[in-house]
């Protein structure tokens, strides 16, 4: 780093804003994301106080330049005015399927960062999607859940990045929720609150979506020393209110039923806890229940239901700046996948039988990584 000095002169402007201005040309030449200038390099560089370097940096943040978080150094900001970003929608997605929480939490993801970033969005359907894409433009694609392969061979072709969200390991770059990962620190609380006898009540053990919450539901089981009693898991549609209420019904009219339900997604245990209140079963001190997913509604039950967080809106942010920074790069930089880690929301419907069992304020809700 070349050292440089700037003169000061009472008929100039000030030092830190000279400086100011110089930095912001150079970040035009940075691309997105890209690691900026720290208080100390400024200093040395320019051979200034701590208190001058930090004016500068503030004040290019204020323009929008860049973005600082506590702990790190500046992150350029500065995008370029012709990017955009195509929003692919499968076949079969409706209005309705938008006002999913899950679907609507990417969705509001994807919105807000691009408009964050003063990116263009445009929402397509995989109906009619033109395969013969125009080489050159910079454009950015985002696959929604459901896109088919056909799609991302055709983008990978034609040497257009692209970042598919999906539920499960794909061949293309993804951003993905390790789901088995939620499912495991649910039940991890469940057990480490003091049950052992855990219901399940989830989709098909079997299929793409809750394959991996049933896996971390067995591996929590596993790794405390718990066998998987089959009589414990119940598999249901989702759909049908009084199909989770009969899986319930089913669970807890065994011999030795459960002290505790993880259900495959909030709904469930809502229609759990909605049959509960009218049965006068009283959550937490009957029956301990948690979710998956934390849509909104969880926060509102009674009591508040014990959840997952998914981070849905994060994975709609992660595609958005990943494609930005690759279209933003002067160089070629290859599409990474990512995947995101569910964390815990305890509240208050579940039993702590465990009395040694006290987490602190900084570990509430982020239990132990595998």
């Amino acid at each position: 780093m070349n050292r440089i000095v700037i003169s000061k002169s009472k008929t100039e402007e000030p030092l830190w804003q000279r400086i100011k201005e110089q930095l912001a040309k150079e970040i035009n030449d940075v691309p997105f994301g890209e690691k900026f200038y720290t208080i100390g390099e400024i200093c040395e560089r320019f051979n200034v106080s701590q208190i001058t370097a930090r004016r500068v940096l503030e004040e290019i943040e204020k323009d929008g330049l860049i973005e600082t978080g506590r702990g790190r150094r500046s992150i350029v900001k500065k995008i370029s005015e012709d990017i955009s970003i195509e929003v692919i929608i499968p076949r079969g997605y409706t209005e309705r399927t938008f006002q999913n929480p899950v679907v609507f939490k990417t969705y509001s993801g994807i919105l807000d960062t691009a408009k964050e970033l003063g990116v263009k969005v445009d929402f397509i359907s995989e109906k009619y999607f033109n395969r013969d894409i125009s080489i050159g433009e910079k454009r950015g694609f985002i696959l929604l859940y459901g896109v088919k392969n056909s799609v991302c061979e055709s983008l990978k072709k034609h040497n257009l990045p692209f970042v598919v969200l999906m539920d499960e390991d794909f061949p293309f770059p993804c951003v993905r929720v390790d789901k088995e990962y939620g499912a495991f620190i649910a039940v991890e609380h469940l057990i480490l609150s003091g049950h052992k006898r855990i219901g399940c009540v989830l989709g098909p053990v079997n299929s793409i979506p809750f394959a991996p919450r049933f896996h971390g539901y067995c591996k929590a089981l596993e790794e405390n020393g718990i066998i998987c009693d089959k009589a414990l898991i119940k598999e249901t549609s989702g759909i049908k209110e009084r199909e989770d209420e009969r899986a319930f019904e089913d669970l807890m009219s065994l011999k030795n039923p459960p002290t505790a339900i993880f259900a495959g997604n909030d709904y469930r245990a809502i229609h759990i806890m909605n049959y509960c209140k009218r049965k006068k079963i009283k959550i937490p001190e009957d029956i301990s229940i948690v979710g998956f997913d934390n849509i909104r509604e969880s926060l509102y039950t009674l009591p508040p239901l014990t959840t997952v967080d998914t981070h849905r809106d994060k994975t709609g942010r992660e595609a958005v700046r990943q494609l930005v920074h690759i279209l933003s790069a002067k160089e070629e930089s290859p599409v990474y996948s990512i995947l995101i880690k569910p964390t815990l929301v305890m509240r208050e419907s579940v039993k702590i039988m465990n009395k040694t069992y006290i987490l602190s304020k900084n570990s509430e809700g982020k239990r132990r990584e595998r």
